[in-house]
């Protein structure tokens, strides 16, 4: 719902410690122009994934088509998760930069169906999935040798 500005309500000011609990972001007053009141800006948030065993399951379903790149339904197939689960963890791993992602060429019309959209590891995440799988392997190496 939107509320008009209202020159007669006094303006909302944030709390004395202005850093969300969740999210470590800083809360903002909105300008006099919309007093809206506060909003999270999620500029200041860090672009870290947090390695679920979902997004690691994405993860290598995503690698294993890395020439083709991988389809939203394939991705899903590969790794049994439900859309409402798998496309929020694509969307993250495509904005910490990753995945990218494309949509297949051609019309909807001559395909006979809605266009897919491929996703790929970019650089950068198979840099950094290499270095998570080094450092879990060291780890297991570590943990086996302390039984």
């Amino acid at each position: 719902m939107l509320r008009l500005l209202n020159p007669s309500r006094p303006r909302r000011t944030p709390p004395p410690s202005s850093m969300t609990p969740l999210t470590g972001s800083r809360i903002h007053q909105t300008t006099a122009l919309t007093n809206l009141g506060p909003y999270v800006d999620f500029s200041t948030m860090a672009k870290d994934v947090r390695l679920t065993t979902q997004t690691i399951s994405v993860l290598q379903a995503v690698m294993a088509h890395r020439v083709s790149g991988a389809s939203g339904a394939v991705i899903a197939k590969e790794t049994g998760l439900a859309s409402g689960s798998l496309y929020p963890i694509l969307k993250r791993l495509e904005d910490a930069g990753w995945l990218s992602s494309e949509w297949e060429k051609g019309d909807p019309s001559e395909l006979g169906r809605p266009r897919r959209r491929f996703y790929n590891v970019t650089g950068m995440g198979a840099r950094k999935m290499n270095a998570i799988a080094t450092t879990m392997s060291n780890d297991l190496e570590d943990a086996a040798w302390a039984f």
